[in-house]
């Protein structure tokens, strides 16, 4: 007698929590990979850099008119520079940039569909998905690698912009927020948490023997129900 739990929805119960998780991660760093390279490709082709002084500016007329706290003022500005000194580090050396923000919409478009395809547990679907993750990984890492002089020319201007951040604050205090050992830290914390490891994890997580069993018991089931007559 056959069982009354059909085969496919039985294997979907064997899923591990992590699993779900990790393949929804690789989704989301797929798209945000797409919309990234996407909209620096366009921002460098148009070729229209922001000036840091009118972003402090409006930034700061947009606080105050929020009627925000003097630190959290301080804190969209300094946030605001930042975004605007990227893309102007991004601009000073776009024939590195340029290329490297299509490649990171092509490969953030693989590790989404990839990611797709395994929440499936297609065929197949677990191979691909680690050779998405492990090309973007070697990108990061690639991109990383030459990419010092943007993030040297990025702290340059950080440590610039500290003029621009509102009064009450003393000389002190403004070099210490855009210090360029701090900053340099966070850029290679950044690499480290927020580049590699979340493709590590996604690693970690699709290739644990539960994970294996979930994808296998998936690809059967579904072999099975397309021999059914």
């Amino acid at each position: 007698m056959s069982s009354s739990v059909p085969p496919l929805v039985r294997a979907r119960s064997l899923r591990p929590w992590y699993v779900m998780a990790a393949l929804v991660l690789a989704v989301v760093l797929g798209l945000q990979g797409l919309v990234n390279g996407c909209g620096s490709t366009l921002i460098l082709r148009e070729g229209t850099m922001p000036n840091l002084a009118t972003v402090a500016a409006q930034a700061e007329e947009a606080a105050q008119a929020e009627e925000a706290e003097p630190i959290q003022i301080q804190i969209q500005i300094l946030f605001r520079l930042g975004d605007a000194a990227h893309l102007r580090s991004l601009a000073e050396h776009a024939r590195v940039t340029f290329p490297l923000g299509v490649g990171r919409m092509l490969l953030g478009g693989l590790l989404c569909v990839a990611g797709f395809l395994a929440l499936s547990g297609r065929r197949g679907s677990r191979t691909f998905l680690l050779q998405a993750v492990a090309a973007n990984a070697v990108f990061v890492a690639l991109d990383y690698a030459l990419t010092p002089a943007v993030r040297a020319s990025w702290i340059g201007m950080m440590a610039q912009a500290s003029s621009l951040l509102p009064g009450g604050l003393t000389e002190q205090e403004r070099a210490s927020m855009t210090d360029p050992r701090l900053l340099w830290m966070a850029q290679r914390f950044r690499f480290v948490v927020f580049g590699l490891g979340p493709l590590a994890l996604i690693a970690l997580a699709i290739t644990r023997a539960p994970a294996r069993l979930w994808f296998q018991a998936m690809a059967a089931a579904t072999r099975d129900d397309t021999e059914e007559p």
